[in-house]
């Protein structure tokens, strides 16, 4: 399938999710605006294809620096375990097992992603690009609550005004 095609299909389903959210009366919350919720998902959603197709592009030549690919695949995976983990946080409470989840999520999904790489020219297959990608997740996750304790830190230092 070229990759224009892909790129279609992508934008065609992420076009029709919002439709289902609108006919459903989700998409807005009852004061008429999107729910936050709602746009996180649909962030995740968006990113989650953006990296799906660049990691699916046929590869260019390689970098002489190996490392920097692995700093690749750790942040594009941190920034995929901070959205979904975000996502996730806005409609349930992030505890251990979401957190277990959103890893486990990135672990399968960074397999599959090494798997099916193999079936496009000029990309391989690479043990070490996984590990990087579970790492990036455990970072992703890592900043996660290091960004929520921050938060809870900075609002309980603040004195109510009355």
């Amino acid at each position: 399938m070229p990759h224009r095609d892909v790129t279609c299909v992508l934008l065609d389903f992420l076009s029709q999710i919002v439709a289902l959210h609108r006919e459903a009366g989700k998409f807005m919350n009852p004061s008429g605006r999107t729910s936050i919720a709602t746009i996180a998902a649909l962030a995740v959603l968006i990113y989650w294809g953006i990296l799906f197709l660049g990691t699916h592009l046929p590869g260019g030549s390689q970098l002489p620096f190996t490392w920097f690919d692995k700093v690749q695949h750790a942040s594009a995976f941190a920034m995929l375990a901070l959205l979904l983990l975000t996502a996730i946080s806005l409609r349930v409470r992030a505890g251990w097992i979401a957190t277990l989840t959103v890893i486990g999520i990135c672990a399968v999904y960074g397999l599959v992603d090494e798997l099916s790489q193999q079936l496009v020219p000029r990309r391989t297959c690479d043990f070490y690009d996984w590990v990087a990608d579970v790492t990036g997740s455990l970072i992703g996750c890592g900043i996660f609550f290091a960004v929520r304790a921050a938060w809870a830190m900075l609002r309980a230092t603040q004195s109510p005004t009355t």
